[in-house]
């Protein structure tokens, strides 16, 4: 039954920390189908820009060709006798409408590569920020197979030494069960080294008894033995059944 409790409840922490793998697995994929949502709309909005500009550009050339027709228009109607000095002037405003033109033209440019410049650095560190967490689940996805894989390990080597021990034990048990708990516990000693009590309990009352079984208990419990060896782990497991066994009996047969 203890064996038992111990694979269930291992069996459930490694269904838990499965749960929590993908859980953090789906979050990881809803922050990247945003962050894709997010991308596409800044996409768009950039192409929006960039088709604005090229709207306010075409209409500033159609305005500077209309005002460039004008002049002309008005220069061919003037008479032959133009002041040269009119002309001058035109020609300056025409070199000056030109100039204002192209930087308007420039700085617009600029601009749309500043915004684009802006777009493609929050891009990268997103992109960054998603790296980082699939790294954090492969991490974590690693740790757990390891531990899983570790768990294995340790449980193969258990039932080994289940297996190796379980002879010894049954031999104690057989040289001694006809004296029920109290030859058991007298003797606990052989099979268990670090237990070194060694009481005569054929003249104690089945109270004392009882009293010497729960302490054999505690020194045999699996949390006692948790960092022993996997040998004294096994040995322990086994004496502690093979006691609490042989103590229902005499319980039963003392009515305590």
């Amino acid at each position: 039954e203890e064996e038992a409790r111990r694979a269930e409840e291992e069996a459930r922490r490694a269904e838990e920390e499965a749960r929590r793998a993908e859980e953090e697995a789906r979050r990881a994929e809803e922050a990247r189908r945003a962050e894709e949502a997010r991308r596409a709309e800044e996409a768009r909005r950039a192409e929006e820009a960039r088709r604005a500009v090229e709207v306010q550009r075409a209409e500033a050339r159609r305005r500077d060709a209309t005002r460039a027709a004008a002049r002309l228009e008005r220069r061919s109607s003037t008479k032959h006798g133009v002041d040269q000095q009119d002309a001058s002037r035109a020609q300056h405003e025409d070199v000056e409408e030109a100039f204002l033109a192209k930087m308007r033209d420039d700085q617009k440019d600029e601009l749309g590569r500043l915004k684009q410049m802006g777009a493609v650095s929050r891009g990268k560190e997103q992109l960054s920020r998603r790296d980082v967490l699939k790294a954090r689940q492969q991490e974590r996805l690693a740790e757990l197979l390891q531990r899983e894989k570790q768990r294995q390990v340790d449980e193969e080597q258990r039932q080994q030494a289940v297996v190796a021990m379980r002879l010894v034990v049954d031999k104690w048990k057989f040289r001694h069960k006809h004296r029920g708990l109290r030859g058991l516990l007298e003797t606990l000693g052989e099979v268990v080294p670090s237990w070194s009590r060694n009481d005569n309990l054929g003249k104690s009352s089945p109270a004392d008894v009882i009293k010497v079984y729960k302490r054999a208990l505690i020194a045999l419990h699996p949390d006692k033995l948790a960092r022993a060896s996997t040998e004294d782990r096994a040995r322990g497991e086994l004496v502690f059944d093979v006691i609490r066994d042989m103590a229902e009996q005499f319980k039963r047969q003392n009515r305590l």
